[in-house]
Formats: C-alpha cells, structure tokens, sequence
C-alpha cells in the first residue's frame, strides 16, 4: 500500500518537472533546420552524417544551457544517430550539387546561435568523427531505438525523452564540477 502512494507521489513529480521544462523552454522556430546545416557546410563539412550530428549536438547544447529549443521538428532515431528527416531528405536529394543548394538556403543571422555553431564547430572539428558519433548516441537516442523491431527502421525522438537527458546531463556536469 504504501509503495503505490509512492509511485503516485513521483509520478506526479515527475508530472510537474516536465510542466516546470515546459514552461521554461524558448521556442526560437528556427525553421528550416537547413539554415544549421548551411552553417556546417560552409565550415567545408559535405559529410550529410556529420552534419546531421552536429546539428543534435547544437540542438541539445541549447536546450540544455539556455532552454533554447531551436526548432520543433523532432528527430529521427536512425541506426547512425539522431536524424532531422526533412535535412537528411534534402542534402540525399541534393548530394552531388550542395554547393548550389545551399545557395537558396538563407544563413543563420541569430548570435546567440552563431556562437553556439562557432564553438560546436570548434570543438568538435579537434575531436574527430568518432567522438561526435558517440557524443549523439545519448539516451533519448538510446530509449526511441529499443523500441525499434527491425534495426534499419527509425522512430521519432520524443521531446519526453530528451528533456530527462538533458536535465541528466546538466546534473551530471554540476556534479564534475563539485568533485
């Protein structure tokens, strides 16, 4: 009996810190993503995975230090890692003429994310295509693919799942900090 009053109780909580995220996001509607992906390939990236992957790595940067939430198109959990399916259909589509194609796509004109894309940029260009590989493979990742029967199939990554990993994440940092 007194288990299941437990459960509620943290079901609530969990309940209202989801409310608390909620309210605290800032919806930028950066719409479309393609502006991110232009910034990498002017950065003499013309791989679509790694594009794709430093565009997660902005979007959760953001969201986790200043609850900025860049756009509302959910990505897609696929084998290699999160995937925004509108960018990965576009650059598929126009792979052998990126060039031109970006020349249509308007740059990103915001600071604030600019200097987000500057420093992932920065940051991840010293590290090497291994680590940005593991560094999407996080837990909302993680939780959307084991639902998944057939390995080449993907399922969009709930905002339900990637709120806890970032709320994980930032504790996780705060705690490296104190040791």
């Amino acid at each position: 009996m007194k288990r299941n009053k437990q459960l509620k109780s943290c079901n609530h909580v969990i309940r209202i810190c989801k409310d608390c995220w909620e309210n605290r996001l800032n919806h930028l509607r950066l719409d479309p993503p393609l502006r991110i992906a232009k910034f990498f390939y002017k950065k003499d990236i013309d791989d679509v995975a790694i594009i794709q992957r430093l565009i997660y790595l902005v979007y959760f940067k953001m969201l986790k230090e200043k609850w900025i939430l860049l756009f509302e198109e959910r990505f897609q959990a696929r084998p290699g890692g999160p995937v925004l399916k509108s960018v990965f259909d576009v650059l598929n589509e126009n792979y052998e003429r990126l060039e031109e194609f970006f020349n249509g796509v308007e740059d990103v004109n915001n600071k604030t994310i600019l200097q987000y894309l500057e420093n992932t940029a920065k940051r991840y260009f010293e590290l090497g295509n291994v680590c940005i590989y593991k560094n999407t493979q996080d837990n909302a990742w993680k939780n959307a693919r084991k639902q998944i029967e057939d390995e080449n199939f993907a399922k969009p990554i709930e905002k339900d799942d990637i709120i806890p990993s970032v709320q994980w994440e930032s504790n996780k940092e705060r705690r490296a900090t104190i040791i």
